[in-house]
Order: structure tokens, then C-alpha cells, then sequence
């Protein structure tokens, strides 16, 4: 895989040492470089990942990465504050995205999709993995910095949920120990576990801190689970569904909804898109831009 290691603070302590590299520091917005139009295939072997940005800085670029049928973690983020997007892993075996130790950035277009099975036993894939986790601490939840983001327009596809079925128990979103932050416009499909999960925070965080709006969640084991659904959904504030986005499927994540939520409110990193979704339609999609990104069955799009 790709390793990179900054000098921006995560909460784990000033210079952390892991696996024979030092991260870690007070440069925030430090640069350690840019990253685009890059796929990273076969990546993931011996407990590592495709790509590892550990205390990598806001001022890092990171845009238009493909990560192809990975054994492991696609995206690992510990501490720091790169921002993310045009980002997909596609046919991944772990985690899609796994971010923790206080990550505060910002995330926009992510695509993850995958037809491989997550399974208790026999024992792989780190159990029940996710498309995509935020975590803070595991010790003490308000660990400082906590993790924290904004993220918009996110397309997770798992590998199936069929009756009678035995397709894993693959998650969809899981927000997690402390972690919390903007997650909108979204769509959770085709998780043989839960798709939707918010746990682990403070009541009077849900709906401040917390916003989870503007979600579709459909033909999941479970659409919504813990926070997610007692706060989130059943409160009826909040646009969540569990009707179906045309043209969505297993197999295919070009399509979207309108939506009343445009990131660039946030700022102006983001860019326009007031959809729900990865990828607005076939008129818009970033994936086909260049000859640089693999279908779930290995052909360039």
C-alpha cells in the first residue's frame, strides 16, 4: 500500500510511534504533498492498508483515488486533517474507510462498493466490517482532539441481503466512540447487516454535533440501528427514508435524489452539489471522467 506520515496532531499523544514510523505533531495545516488520479490495487497484505494517512495535514491534496479489490482497510485515517474527495474503493475486503484518533476533515463524492463477504466463521475481514467507520477513542470517548467531520454525497454498496440468504455481516456506516459530525446525502444499500449506525454519544450531542439528514437507506438487513433510527428517523425531523433510489442496485451506483442539503453552506471546499449520492447521473459522472477507475468487475469505465 501507500503510507504516508505527518506532523499533524492526532489525540494519541504529541509523536505517536507505530510500526517503526513516528506521526504526530501541532502542524495542522501541514502539507505532506498531493495525491490524484491514482488507483492502488491488490493492496492490504500483513495487517496493513492501501492507503495509511497518519497525521497528514489540511493542507495535504487528496482527490480522484481508486483503491481495487484490497485485502484489508482501502482508506486508513489515524489523527490529522486531510480532506478527502473523489475517493472509492471498489471490491474491498475490510473496511472501506476507517477514521479515528481525532481526524477532523472533510469528505465529498466517496464511493464504496463491494461484492465480498464480511463472515464471523470462519473469522475474516476483521469481523464485521464496515464501508465506512468513524471512531474517536476506544478508552475514553472525549478523548481531545475528537474525531470530526463533514461529509456529503457518499454512495456504500454492500454484497447483498437476500431471505434465506447467508451473504456475512457486512455493515454500511458505523459513527462510533466519541467520533461525530455532518454525515448527509447519502445512500446505504444492500448491507447484510445494519446499513445506518450512531452510537456512543451524549443525548444533547444528536441533532447539534450530530446531524445525520438526508439519507436514503434501502434493502439492508437493517436500514437504520441504535441513534440512527431511535433519534434520527423516528423522530420524523430529519430527511431519512427507506424507499428506494431509481436506478441504484447492487451492481450499479450512478444516481441520486435532489436534495435540501448543499455542502458549500459549509464551506467552500466543497463543491455544489445538492443531491443524494455519489454520483448525480450519467451526464455527471466523475468515475467515467479519464480512464482511471475499475468497475466492480475489473473492466475501466
Amino acid at each position: 500500500g501507500l503510507f504516508i506520515y505527518g506532523n499533524a496532531p492526532t489525540n494519541q499523544g504529541s509523536v505517536i510511534l507505530e510500526d517503526g514510523f513516528r506521526f504526530g505533531g501541532s502542524a495542522t495545516n501541514e502539507s505532506s504533498g498531493t495525491l490524484s488520479y491514482i488507483r492502488i490495487e491488490h493492496a492490504g497484505k500483513n495487517g496493513f492498508h492501501a492507503i495509511q494517512l497518519f497525521g497528514v495535514g489540511a493542507g495535504t491534496q487528496v482527490n480522484h483515488i481508486q483503491v481495487f479489490n484490497n485485502e484489508n482497510i482501502a482508506f486508513r485515517l489515524k489523527g490529522g486533517g486531510v480532506n478527502l474527495k473523489y475517493i472509492s474503493a471498489i471490491k474491498h475486503g475490510g473496511y472501506g474507510l476507517w477514521a479515528e484518533h481525532g481526524w477532523q476533515g472533510y469528505g465529498q463524492f466517496w464511493i464504496f462498493q463491494t461484492d465480498r463477504q464480511a463472515t464471523l466463521f470462519p473469522v475474516n475481514f476483521w469481523n464485521q466490517a464496515r464501508s465506512v467507520e468513524f471512531r474517536n477513542d476506544e478508552a475514553f470517548f472525549l478523548t481531545e482532539p475528537r474525531t470530526e467531520f463533514v461529509v456529503s454525497n457518499v454512495t456504500l454498496i454492500g454484497n447483498g441481503d437476500a431471505e434465506g440468504t447467508e451473504n456475512g455481516t457486512r455493515r454500511g456506516v458505523r459513527i462510533r466512540r466519541g467520533a461525530f459530525g455532518i454525515f448527509q446525502n447519502a445512500i446505504v444499500t444492500e448491507f447484510p447487516d445494519d446499513a445506518v449506525r450512531v452510537e456512543d454519544l451524549d443525548v444533547e450531542e444528536l441533532g447539534n454535533e450530530m446531524i445525520l439528514d438526508n439519507v436514503h437507506a434501502f434493502n439492508n438487513r437493517v436500514n437504520y440501528n441504535e441513534d440512527a433510527e431511535s433519534f434520527f428517523l423516528n423522530s420524523g425531523n430529519y430527511n431519512l427514508s427507506e424507499q428506494l433510489v431509481p436506478g441504484i442496485n447492487i451492481n450499479n451506483f450512478v444516481g441520486s435524489l435532489p436534495s435540501s442539503f448543499n455542502p458549500t453552506s459549509v464551506s467552500s471546499w466543497f463543491d455544489n452539489a445538492p443531491y443524494i449520492g455519489a454520483v448525480e447521473n450519467a451526464g455527471n459522472d466523475w468515475t467515467a471522467e479519464g480512464d482511471w477507475f475499475k468497475n466492480l468487475d475489473g473492466t475501466i469505465r
